[in-house]
């Protein structure tokens, strides 16, 4: 897919929109003063071993491109997340989002507003962008090419880690609010349900707000994405709308990550996505440890302490290609999961990616999926 290109009738650059809302303040935020403390951030492999098991990663160069190029080239590509008592989780990323930022009504930079929260969307391409949803559930989210744009990682199909992705998955906060511990009645999760939505993948990849935040994704040294040796030729298999216009893009556009397969680490993700419930989840599939927005964060432990680092170069996380040799796939293009309030128009734009036939997508679009044969 090209680049995306606006239209401006007038050459006066943006500027960014601190304004408050109806009965709010707004926080002022200053970018630059914010993108000079981004080094503070950083924690790059330092041992041998460390830069060892993320040689792999996709480095800066793979992040900086348009966003709904980003949204699609994430799928197939394996999410890795490193703790620091050496235990390793690894999902193959089957869902994700477009946000094309100031023009996008569903964008958290809409308008070219900027807070506090959504300022890695106005960093470098690769950031790490974690929010948090419905006072409970976090978001995974890489900022792309075009400034304030974002990929929402949506779901992830588990590969390596699954019991401690299940044993995260099934961990609550205590009544402090910070502290952890297992859930009373743990559930036990398919393989494709730990990582088949946005919250559960934070949860099974230990993926917070506070920690991962406006972290650059190729140069986080706890989470990083990683490279393949041999190129596929994904077929993409979309739904008609009217409103679709492939030049749409703009300032503050990202990719939500809906799911991811998990891989390595399968056992870990289970047990954080039980650290997050009241009740323990037993008996969690592999494909129902990450398939969600949510469960991902639950299973790879991601929150919102995790936004502002770089995916190219923290050493607790990044991305990378997937070397299993799996036969080519088919992408599914349909329009995104929970904004309809934002107005017909960007509520039937097909910005959500997923891998057709993959357990551990969060939702799938049967009228999208009638066209493969």
């Amino acid at each position: 897919m090209g680049a995306t290109h606006i239209e401006k009738e007038e050459e006066e650059e943006l500027k960014p929109n601190t304004s408050p809302g109806k009965g709010k303040q707004r926080a002022v935020v200053d970018l630059q003063m914010m993108k000079e403390e981004l080094s503070q951030l950083e924690d790059p492999p330092v041992t041998p071993w460390e830069k060892e098991i993320s040689s792999n990663r996709l480095q800066y160069e793979f992040f900086d491109i348009p966003c709904e190029e980003l949204a699609q080239k994430l799928l197939g590509k394996v999410l890795v997340r490193y703790f620091e008592n050496g235990i390793i989780l690894k999902g193959r990323i089957v869902e994700t989002e477009g946000y094309l930022g100031t023009i996008d009504k569903a964008s958290h930079s809409y308008q070219n507003k900027v807070t506090p929260r959504n300022l890695p969307m106005f960093m470098p391409p690769g950031t790490i962008y974690v929010y948090m949803t419905y006072g409970m559930y976090h978001c995974f989210n890489i900022s792309s090419q075009e400034g304030n744009a974002y990929v929402s990682i949506k779901s992830v199909e588990p590969l390596v880690g699954l019991e401690y992705m299940e044993l995260l998955r099934n961990m609550r906060c205590k009544s402090n609010g910070r502290e952890k511990q297992i859930a009373r009645r743990a559930i036990h999760l398919k393989q494709y349900e730990l990582c088949n939505s946005p919250s559960k993948i934070c949860h099974a990849f230990a993926i917070d707000q506070n920690t991962f935040d406006q972290k650059l994704a190729y140069a986080c040294n706890s989470i990083w994405f990683e490279k393949q040796p041999f190129v596929r030729s994904p077929t993409i298999v979309s739904v008609p709308s009217k409103n679709h216009n492939s030049d749409d893009g703009g300032d503050g556009c990202a990719v939500l990550v809906r799911a991811v397969d998990p891989l390595e680490g399968i056992e870990h993700m289970a047990d954080q996505r039980n650290t997050s419930t009241k009740t323990k989840k037993v008996g969690l599939k592999p494909h129902e440890l990450c398939n969600g927005p949510a469960k991902l964060c639950m299973a790879y432990q991601l929150n919102r302490q995790h936004s502002r680092y770089s995916l190219c170069t923290w050493k607790s996380l990044w991305i990378e290609d997937d070397v299993s040799g799996e036969e080519d796939f088919k992408i599914v293009e349909s329009t995104r999961i929970g904004i309809d309030s934002y107005g017909t128009e960007w509520a039937s734009k097909l910005l959500r990616y997923y891998v057709y036939g993959n357990k551990s997508v969060s939702k799938k679009d049967k009228k999208a999926e009638t066209k493969i044969s």
